[in-house]
This record gives C-alpha cells, structure tokens and sequence, in this order.
C-alpha cells in the first residue's frame, strides 16, 4: 500500500483516464428505478486523478485509523421529483447492491431548524464494475471497492450545487461570524425548497383523493403513483367490474404507494408492462384478492405477478 509519500498523480491518472465503470453503474442504477416507473434525474463521475491524490494524502490518517480507504473513487446522485420516492429509491438500490450502513450517513431532520439533511449511502461495486478498473489501483491505494450515492430531490440538487462552490469548497472562510447571517440566508432557502417539496406531494395526493372521490379512476391512479405509465387505458370491463366490487377502487386508494412501487421494481418481476392495467392486477394480487377481477387477468399475467409478489414478501420477511 503506497504511501502518502508515494502518492503519484500521473500514475493515478492512467489506472483510471478513460474508465468507464461510472457509465457501466449508471445504467445498472437506472434499470432499477426504470423498472419502478420513477421520475428522476441521474448523474455519476469517476472521480478525478487530481481529487483522488489529494484526498489519499489528506485523510492518510483517517484511513490508516479506520482501516478503510477512500469510499467514492465512483460517486452517483440520483435527483428525484417527488421527496416520498428518497425511501423508495433507498430501498430499491438497497435490494440491488449491498449497502454499508456504519459508512452511510442519513441526516434525521430536526424540528427547530432547517439544515441541510445528508443522504449519502456507501454501496459494494457489483463484481463486474470492479473488474473493469486495474487490480492494481485496489492494491496499491487505498481505495475501497465501494461507490457513495447520495439522495436529493430535484429541487434539492439545485441548491446543494450552489451551496457546494459557495459555502462547502470554502468552509474554513465561512466560520467567520460575520458569515452568520449569510449562512442562515443560505439555510431559508434550503427551507423553502423543503417545503415547495412537500407541498408537490401533497397537491398531487389531494388531486387523486378528488379524483377518486368522483370516480375518475385512472386520474385517481395517475396522481396517486405518479410514474411513467406505458399505458394508461383501461378496458370498459375492467372498470365495469372494479366499480361493481364493493370497496375495490377505495382499497386501490388506500393501498401504500411505496409497496406497490418496490413491488413492481423486484427483480422478480420480471418484463411487466406498467399499464394501469397490469398495475391493477398487481394491487389485486398483492392484498386485495378479488376473484372478480383476477379472472380478468390471462393465466400468463398472473403466474408472472404471483412469482414476483412472493420473491417480493419474502424478502420483507427477512
């Protein structure tokens, strides 16, 4: 293991110039969320030969203390719409890589202010993206075979790019108290965007409670979800016999949107369609058990949906 001595900048440079395991991951990571139908934003980066040195000399300490090394040679943020999907998203990355949770770091937010919240999970690399970097990078620094994802909204990602190269990239200037002001300034803006946030969900969930009330089910379905559907059309039978079933279309309403999501996202589940349809047949399938209309299902749908939902359960279990 080199060094802080040995740390050299061109060596680093060609073990990684031209790698494109940020790229490999990146895709990795979006099949996922794809799969679920989530709206996001997705970026990654290798970090640079420059930025790898200079941290392997100025944390040498804490690495050697800790016995582990640099966490982020790869580092991935996913920007999502809508700030109820931050848990879903966990916990569908959290089913496709092993996360590390002593390494990760998930702020709790505080009622008497409005700082910052840090989601920044440290993941194992998948086996083949390790394989894409030279043995002897992992050998000779110290850099582990883990990648950092952090979390945000898009609203978020917004201003933590700005609050990066103004106050972060400078924070030793801005503990000066004649920064306070600035800094609380800085900390309002984080609160407004907090709140435009919530207050997204919470005028799409009023919209689909309005739309379920009037019996507008595949509006109700839309702003319920809130994800790429790939068809929104459902067949006149199929409404017929969801408004026929007593309770069918409130329990649709009221079934957990995080669940249905992790559900349809399983690797299990394996080449469904998200039209409302199938989303319906899912819901159905999943807790509610109507024989009406899972007889409106084809055997091939139900035998796939059935595989899925228990791989799905079981692992809830564990």
């Amino acid at each position: 293991m080199k060094e802080v001595q040995d740390i050299n900048e061109r060596d680093i440079y060609t073990l990684i110039n031209g790698n494109t395991a940020d790229r490999e991951l990146l895709s990795k990571i979006s099949q996922g969320l794809d799969k679920a139908g989530i709206y996001y934003r997705i970026f990654a980066r290798i970090k640079a030969a420059h930025s790898t040195a200079i941290k392997l000399i100025e944390k040498e300490d804490k690495y050697k203390g800790r016995k582990k090394g640099m966490q982020d040679i790869i580092g991935v943020r996913v920007a999502l719409y809508y700030h109820d999907d931050i848990l879903v998203c966990k916990k569908i990355l959290s089913s496709m890589f092993q996360l590390i949770p002593e390494d990760s770091e998930e702020d709790v937010p505080k009622a008497e202010n409005f700082s910052p919240i840090r989601r920044n999970f440290v993941f194992h690399l998948p086996d083949d993206i390790i394989e894409l970097f030279p043995q002897y990078l992992w050998e000779n620094y110290r850099i582990e075979k883990t990648f950092e994802l952090q979390l945000r909204t898009i609203f978020s990602e917004g201003w933590y790019e700005v609050e990066h190269d103004v106050r972060y990239k400078h924070r030793e200037e801005w503990k000066d108290k004649k920064y306070y002001e600035y800094h609380r300034g800085l900390n309002s803006i984080n609160a407004t965007l907090e709140v435009c946030d919530h207050e997204i969900v919470r005028c799409l969930e009023d919209l689909a409670y309005d739309c379920y009330k009037q019996g507008e089910i595949q509006r109700m379905l839309r702003y319920k979800l809130r994800i790429h559907f790939e068809k929104e059309d459902i067949s006149n039978e199929l409404i017929s016999a969801m408004n026929s079933t007593d309770s069918f279309v409130k329990k649709i309403y009221q079934m957990d949107r995080g669940e249905i999501l992790c559900c349809i996202s399983h690797p299990e589940m394996t080449h469904l369609l998200k039209t409302m349809e199938n989303i319906i047949f899912l819901c159905n399938e999943l807790h509610i058990q109507n024989s009406s209309i899972r007889n409106l299902a084809s055997p091939l749908l139900l035998n796939k949906l059935n595989k899925g939902i228990r791989a799905f359960k079981n692992i809830k279990e564990e």
